[in-house]
């Protein structure tokens, strides 16, 4: 919204400057508003969704000025959803932890032979079944699920 100011006022200093370039101007604007970047489509549905909490918070219930409790539930609602993937980079990083210590041991002993310390690293990870990026691809997954979740709470206050 703010650029969509800056590009407007932007416009009229060209239309100001050159009257032929004003209706050119005030089309690109137009056209820079409408479209939006690929999170719209989740902000939106987010943004639905909290909306319609409030309003059987306050419709069904009978309860007013309950936006907040709606954005208190549906976040509930999300961490509850991804749950699964915040457990499975904890036990990745559980399994990291304990790990760890037979980790150091082969850089030690291996400090020199690159190669074959990093065999021997996948050779242990392998052993205990750990994904060494197991804790951080769960977190990559949920990252635009909460960007979608911050920028629909904007747009609704």
């Amino acid at each position: 919204e703010q650029i969509a100011m800056i590009a407007l006022v932007a416009a009229a200093a060209l239309a100001a400057a050159e009257p032929s370039l004003a209706e050119e101007a005030v089309e690109a604007v137009t056209e820079a508003a409408q479209s939006g970047d690929w999170f719209d489509p989740i902000v939106d549905f987010n943004a639905g969704i909290i909306a319609g909490i409030d309003d059987v918070i306050e419709n069904k219930l009978g309860f007013a000025n309950t936006f907040g409790l709606a954005i208190i539930i549906y976040t509930v609602i999300i961490k509850a959803v991804t749950f699964p993937l915040n457990a499975t980079a904890l036990r990745s990083n559980a399994m990291m932890q304990l790990v760890n210590p037979k980790v150091k041991q082969i850089q030690a002993k291996y400090a020199n032979d690159k190669e074959t310390q990093n065999r021997m690293m996948l050779r242990l990870y392998d052993d205990c079944g750990i994904n060494p990026l197991g804790g951080c691809l769960p977190a990559i997954v949920q990252l635009p699920i909460f960007v979608s979740l911050y920028r629909a709470i904007n747009r609704l206050a």
